[in-house]
């Protein structure tokens, strides 16, 4: 069990309804926001905190609080640096944009037509070419980075097209490109590979030049690397009752994440939203291309109808909220980062901590804070129409992992099912909470808190019923191809914990009564099997709790390989041994208790061995 759920954990899996917060306390002025952020700062262990909040016409505030270097007690400024990650990518998605308005390439453009050098692999290329719209909107079908990929630990930066072929291997459609979304940073350093193609110029250089430079940001950069201002703020995170530093090491490509950018330019950069793209100069492209980036186009869902979701580097969120917000959020060790900003309204906001903690009850305080005085907008109903939704009631498995290595248990375990309660319609998670869902217009839904629609039932190219609920792909399935999969592993997993039980009293029994060697090893592979699998599990929940550490510090990988090959040599020798053994075991109770955990290990090491597991190397 515990390897269910430390992989569960590295799956992001959600597992059950999260407890109802205590209500606030309505929060009036800037200084109740301050002492209510700061309140939450010391008991989340966030060091410092950038925030900015804007108008169209004002700056609420754009300031630093906490601390930029916790050594040198350095307070966090307007002027600090953050590392912002992947709010990047409305940067770089921006730079192509551009590129469109002269006229160098279109979102339509398949990729291959503009850089047939990029190593794609895609067997509907024929039909379905990955588009640039694909690559902006991830919906390319393109695994995303490998953990020994997220930095690069070198002491120069890869360029140009050497940068994209780091990702090779990721940059296979995994299905239908336009078809399903699933988060690819290699995509988008793909994306910044064409911008310098095109543009004939780095694409930073490009991109600080007709992006950053015409929104007025003049203080923040796309620096793989820290300069020697000393304006960059130290990165954090929180472990065994104090804080450890987080080394700023450079990403690959950086199209995907190497902003580093200031208190003061975020408010401007909000403003440059909210006022449409004008700038002190003119239009810097035309409020419909604003439109356009907000708008997503090239998925199942945004094809069926739904608007919300994620556009062109620019999503929907706070949709839980009073009004939703466009933007996009970061996240890269030592730091968590969200832009959000809401054009009918005239607001944004933008906030960064270097604690590597989630924002999200800030960022709901921010977000509740500047909407305080707006009136409750009207949404949108309709009664539900059963003979539509009929067809489409049943259990449904996911299928657009983030990351293929951990896809199959994903795909093993995650569902959901739809059914209806007299006039209602409930979305069911497999291992969660349910839903009440509203019906919005033909086959769309929003969520009964949601004050936009995000759910929609409709059939991919293959004739699949699918259910999209913001941006998650679901398959329909019969109950006994979603649960009878899921069960099995989940019992064999129980199995597999077992063992080590087992095999602890066959240990016992050993030493007592001076078993066989044969019969001994018999009892007790499966518990060495099972304890070599456990030491796996958890040096990958150290792998991936410690991206940042250095090629040199192999201990983990080492213990992955090795102790997923001796899980599946246990597993065999084990079956070798039964299969020599079984006439002369007397025990009934025996014989089932090691053909059920034999069998069960087996299953579990044979569905490794599919994933490539088996022997991995990172």
């Amino acid at each position: 069990m515990r390897f269910f759920l430390l992989l569960a954990v590295c799956l992001a899996l959600p597992v059950g309804s999260q407890a109802t917060p205590r209500p606030r306390k309505p929060i009036n002025t800037l200084a109740e926001l301050r002492d209510s952020i700061q309140k939450v700062m010391k008991r989340e262990h966030i060091p410092g905190l950038m925030l900015v909040l804007a108008t169209k016409d004002s700056v609420l505030i754009a300031e630093g609080l906490g601390l930029a270097d916790i050594d040198r007690k350095t307070p966090v400024t307007d002027q600090h640096l953050f590392r912002m990650g992947s709010i990047t990518k409305m940067f770089t998605t921006m730079g192509i944009l551009k590129l469109v308005s002269q006229g160098k390439l279109k979102l339509d453009d398949p990729v291959s037509k503009i850089a047939p050098e990029v190593p794609i692999q895609n067997d509907w290329a024929s039909t379905n070419p990955v588009r640039v719209v694909n690559l902006l909107e991830h919906t390319a079908g393109f695994d995303d980075m490998p953990f020994n990929k997220v930095y690069n630990h070198e002491a120069t930066d890869p360029q140009g097209l050497a940068a994209v072929k780091v990702f090779e291997p990721a940059l296979r459609c995994r299905w239908r490109p336009g078809e399903r979304f699933s988060y690819s940073n290699p995509g988008y350093v793909v994306a910044g590979y064409l911008i310098e193609k095109l543009s004939g110029q780095p694409w930073h250089q490009f991109v600080t030049e007709q992006v950053m430079r015409p929104a007025g940001m003049t203080q923040s950069n796309l620096n793989l690397r820290p300069d020697q201002t000393g304006r960059y703020v130290q990165g954090y995170k929180w472990a065994d009752g104090s804080f450890k530093k987080v080394p700023f090491l450079p990403i690959y490509g950086g199209s995907d994440g190497s902003l580093n950018a200031s208190a003061t330019d975020m408010a401007r950069w909000i403003q440059f939203f909210l006022n449409d793209w004008q700038t002190q100069t003119g239009q810097w492209l035309p409020d419909s291309v604003l439109t356009e980036m907000e708008t997503p186009h090239s998925t199942l869902a945004a094809n069926a109808g739904l608007k919300a979701g994620y556009g062109l580097a620019n999503y929907t969120g706070n949709l839980n909220g009073k009004y939703p917000y466009h933007g996009h959020n970061g996240g890269i060790d030592g730091f968590i980062s969200v832009f959000g900003y809401n054009r009918e309204l005239g607001v944004g906001y933008a906030l960064s901590n270097n604690g590597s903690n989630p924002l999200a009850s800030i960022n709901k305080m921010v977000a509740d804070f500047l909407t305080r005085q707006a009136p409750s907008p009207t949404l949108t109903a309709q009664p539900l129409d059963k003979q539509a939704v009929e067809p489409y009631l049943g259990q449904y498995r996911a299928g657009s992992p983030r990351n293929e290595i951990l896809g199959f248990l994903e795909r093993q375990l995650t569902g959901v099912s739809l059914r209806m309660d007299g006039d209602s319609l409930v979305l069911s998670r497999a291992f969660g909470n349910e839903t009440r869902l509203i019906q919005t217009g033909p086959l769309t839904f929003r969520k009964a808190n949601d004050n936009l629609p995000s759910i929609v039932l409709t059939v991919d190219a293959a004739g699949n019923r699918v259910i999209s609920d913001q941006g998650n792909y679901f398959r329909h399935s019969s109950w006994l191809e979603a649960w009878g999969l899921r069960l099995l592993l989940l019992i064999s997993f129980v199995f597999v914990g077992f063992s080590i039980l087992a095999g602890i009293v066959w240990f016992i029994f050993t030493l007592q009564r001076s078993y066989a060697a044969p019969d001994a090893w018999l009892r007790l592979l499966p518990g060495l099997g099972a304890l070599s699998l456990i030491a796996a599990v958890f040096a990958l929940g150290n792998l991936v709790g410690n991206l940042t550490a250095g090629p040199d510090e192999t201990l983990p990988a080492t213990i992955i390989f090795a102790g997923t090959l001796v899980f599946a040599g246990c597993c065999v020798a084990a079956v070798y041994l039964l299969v020599r053994r079984w006439k002369f075991l007397q025990n009934g109770w025996l014989k089932a208790y090691l053909l059920v955990t034999i069998l069960s290990s087996c299953y579990v090491a044979g569905l490794l061995f599919a994933n490539g597991w088996i022997g991995i190397r990172f």
